[in-house]
């Protein structure tokens, strides 16, 4: 796996730890190749299972998901499984491998790296960011995030 790869899952990681972190139901762990980082809230963008392994074989991931499958069902939140094709082995299928485990493709990204990012400009004015304390400030992120 290139640097480019490996970093964006290293920041993938840290930043759901750093996100979930304050939920009271808060897990984190590491084991068998794959990070699990689990809010406790009832939302799977807030679940997540990442293999953090390099060039992982069609048995690898499918072992992956069945170990994921099995360490999150009795944690009662829905959770996301997410992997990049280019931590794969070439070739190996992965929708079709974690279909075969129960899972159903969400969305593809495209990773993006830069070499240089242009300094701030400047900060829009009256720009307030706060952590949500409570439901309807937990709804109103998502409502923004919807429509985004």
């Amino acid at each position: 796996m290139n640097h480019e790869v490996d970093l964006s899952i290293r920041q993938m990681a840290e930043s759901w730890r750093l996100m979930c972190s304050g939920a009271p139901d808060h897990i984190h762990e590491t084991h068998g190749g794959i990070e699990t980082i689990f809010s406790g809230l009832p939302i799977a963008f807030f679940n997540l299972v990442l293999p953090t392994e390099h060039g992982i074989s069609a048995e690898a991931l499918q072992a992956y998901a069945n170990d994921a499958c099995a360490w999150a069902a009795d944690k009662g939140v829905p959770w996301t499984f997410i992997t990049t094709q280019e931590a794969l082995e070439e070739d190996v299928d992965a929708v079709a491998i974690l279909a075969g485990c129960g899972l159903t493709p969400l969305m593809a990204l495209t990773g993006m790296y830069a070499e240089e990012v242009a300094p701030l400009a400047g900060v829009p004015e009256g720009l307030e960011l706060v952590i949500p304390q409570d439901d309807a400030s937990c709804a109103a992120i998502l409502d923004v995030n919807t429509a985004a």
